[in-house]
């Protein structure tokens, strides 16, 4: 996303590594890139301001190999309600000598694996999205998708670390019948559309382009039973620009926020299904007293089990305001203390999340 990697497992002792990809431009600002005089910087925050560690560190420079296939990008769905899952990936060809063929191997939740073997022809540095076939599966409130590229023409592959692609993806949790959708982009306007369709692929909602930043609110009403689709575009590639995305109830309470993308963002809501999830509080188990908030408030909720949770105050662009909350609570009564003695008047939002559950509660701050 655009502010990182998530870092989950935080405990003591504990260590993050992951691989990352960086597209050289010829020049930043008409200066012109020398390999050799780049170094890499990595750094650890809390929130989007607040930076607690970082390295810098030198680069080595790992000249071209001829079959390096390399999984660039997959396009998955923010959660998960369906039976069924059609991966799509960005394949990208690294190696000196034209991709012709590769086997993809893919599963879910640890399932069978599925073998796709690809045919096309990639030059170097060349991409090619690819659909997968659907792989068939149980979903439930964590699902594991575990994606890998192997035997460039029938080769092994000699940069073998871009191979692999995962991603942990959480349950829908279940809509009600009426709601509304709203997104706010901080960008072009014109360049946004979405829509949410039904299993059948029929338009139940739609939405965009528009012509203003103000937030844009659709009524929507799911007409039965069953688990949807929701596509979100934005032509620039930015990603809402800043901006963000939310289904409310029909007061206008957020109950789902979408998460950072770039082009496309996906996700499958559920209605009238459950889809298996952990016993977790709802946001009727959440209150917040005072609410309107005079300077500080209490955010009470119970829990059943030792769950991660974090807390954050937000406005209404979307913005983080606050990290009030990061950390594991054990079961039972739990009270986080929000200091708002500072903040402008207004509305503000409280989002928490118990391990991949999202909860999003409105708050009125009246200093």
């Amino acid at each position: 996303g655009q502010w990182g990697a998530e870092i989950t497992e935080t405990t003591e002792g504990s260590l993050y590594s992951g691989a990352f990809t960086w597209e050289m431009p010829e020049d930043i600002r008409d200066i012109d890139l020398v390999m050799e005089d780049l170094d890499i910087g990595a750094f650890v925050s809390e929130t989007h301001q607040e930076v607690v560690s970082g390295i810098l560190a030198n680069i080595t420079i790992i000249e071209s190999n001829e079959y390096d296939a390399a999984i660039y990008n997959a396009e998955l769905p923010q959660t998960l309600c369906s039976d069924e899952l059609i991966p799509v990936v960005t394949l990208k060809n690294y190696g000196t000598v034209n991709l012709t063929n590769l086997e993809f191997t893919y599963s879910i939740n640890g399932g069978e694996p599925a073998v796709y073997s690809w045919t096309g022809n990639l030059a170097q540095n060349a991409t090619e999205q690819v659909e997968l076939p659907a792989y068939a599966f149980i979903p439930s409130d964590n699902n594991f998708v575990s994606i890998n590229c192997s035997q460039p023409n029938g080769q092994t592959d000699q940069l073998p670390y871009n191979d692999n692609f995962s991603a942990k993806i959480p349950g829908s949790q279940t809509f009600p019948e009426h709601c509304y959708f709203g997104v706010q982009t901080l960008g072009d306007p014109q360049g946004i559309t979405w829509n949410i369709t039904d299993s059948e692929g029929n338009i139940v909602a739609e939405g965009g382009p528009y012509n203003d930043n103000t937030l844009q609110l659709t009524e929507l009403n799911f007409p039965e039973t069953g688990c949807y689709n929701l596509t979100l575009n934005d032509a620039s590639g930015l990603g809402l620009d800043g901006g963000f995305y939310v289904i409310t109830d029909e007061s206008y309470d957020p109950i789902w926020m979408g998460g950072d993308f770039t082009y496309v963002a996906k996700a499958e809501l559920a209605h009238g299904m459950v889809v298996e999830v952990p016993e977790l509080p709802s946001a009727e188990d959440i209150t917040v007293y005072p609410n309107p908030v005079i300077r500080s408030a209490s955010i009470e909720f119970s829990l059943n089990a030792k769950t991660r949770v974090n807390a954050t105050l937000y406005d209404v662009t979307g913005r983080s305001i606050m990290q009030l909350y990061d950390g594991e609570m054990n079961n039972g009564a739990q009270n986080i203390h929000m200091d708002v003695s500072g903040i402008s008047n207004g509305i503000y939002f409280v989002r928490l999340r118990f391990n991949d559950k999202i909860i999003t509660k409105k708050v009125m701050v009246a200093e």
